[in-house]
């Protein structure tokens, strides 16, 4: 019997196989050429001119790559409260196209479920609890409010983006109150543009201050198009995938999150190779990005 474990096995060989193939790492490559631009939010360069964060930011420098055929329409899965049960999180990353696993940041052993998802050829980024309206349940530890003084916000944020290495940004898990408020946004923001960190809008209220913020300290900032499983059954995930495809078609990319929940999975499983079969590329949040700026140039 084919084991979740043979099958990762299988794929962080073949990920291997395919960089050195394609004369890797493919994420710095321009292959995907012109006809992939896309119109996505982005902040190149900071609002004075002068370029902020490392010389080379973290979401390029830990990007995952990105295959030479990877065309438009382009579709982004995101894998939102990766690492909470292993078991799940490793059935999503064994789906054989590459995810954006935005992994809890107080998951068990980070470091080694954030390695294997990196070697098999997925984003890695922190999935971040941030305060939501108050009928909302528990966010999680350490959570970023509004209205926190200044160091204990510090010092949680700190405590947050410092629990592994090797991702490329972050994104809210819940956060509807937390993304609505302007200056949260803006002290976050500033340290993920310390950082060379992108931020991906889970999108948890249409009041967000993500892209005003995103645009004042220049961090890269992508947002989510559909939720995948807000109604916990595989057909109703089946429909959201449907949505999914039509935007994609549309507009030449979309971006959708779902959870590791097996509903999702089972769905994702089926869905797959349909979606393959009608000449939808798979690719890491990190590909939009740097389209849209190759676009923008």
């Amino acid at each position: 019997m084919v084991t979740i474990a043979m099958k990762l096995r299988a794929l962080a060989l073949a990920v291997v196989a395919t960089a050195l193939l394609a004369g890797a790492p493919v994420h710095g490559d321009d292959r995907l050429g012109d006809e992939n631009r896309i119109l996505l939010r982005t902040a190149a360069r900071a609002p004075d001119g002068q370029s902020t964060g490392p010389a080379t930011p973290a979401w390029v420098r830990y990007a995952a790559a990105v295959p030479a055929t990877a065309k438009a329409p382009m579709i982004a899965l995101v894998i939102d409260d990766a690492g909470l049960n292993r078991a799940r999180t490793e059935r999503a990353m064994a789906l054989g196209v590459p995810l954006t696993m935005a992994f809890m940041t107080y998951a068990p052993d980070l470091i080694g479920q954030s390695t294997m998802a990196r070697r098999l050829g997925h984003d890695i980024m922190l999935h971040v609890p941030m305060e939501a309206t108050d009928d909302a349940p528990d966010t999680g530890p350490r959570p970023l409010l509004t209205g926190l003084p200044e160091d204990d916000f510090d010092a949680r944020l700190n405590w947050h983006l410092s629990r592994l290495g090797g991702y490329v940004g972050v994104n809210n898990h819940m956060g509807s109150r937390f993304t609505a408020d302007r200056d949260g946004m803006d002290r976050l923001m500033a340290e993920l543009s310390r950082r060379g960190l992108m931020f991906l809008d889970s999108r948890t209220t249409s009041e967000t201050r993500a892209p005003g913020s995103a645009s004042r300290n220049a961090v890269p900032l992508l947002s989510r198009d559909v939720f995948l499983d807000n109604d916990r059954d595989a057909a109703s995930v089946r429909r959201q995938l449907d949505t999914v495809t039509q935007i994609a078609r549309a507009r030449g990319f979309a971006i959708a999150i779902g959870h590791p929940w097996p509903w999702t999975l089972e769905a994702l499983e089926s869905w797959l190779p349909e979606a393959q079969t009608q000449g939808f590329s798979f690719v890491p949040v990190t590909a939009l990005l740097r389209s849209s700026i190759r676009s923008a140039n």
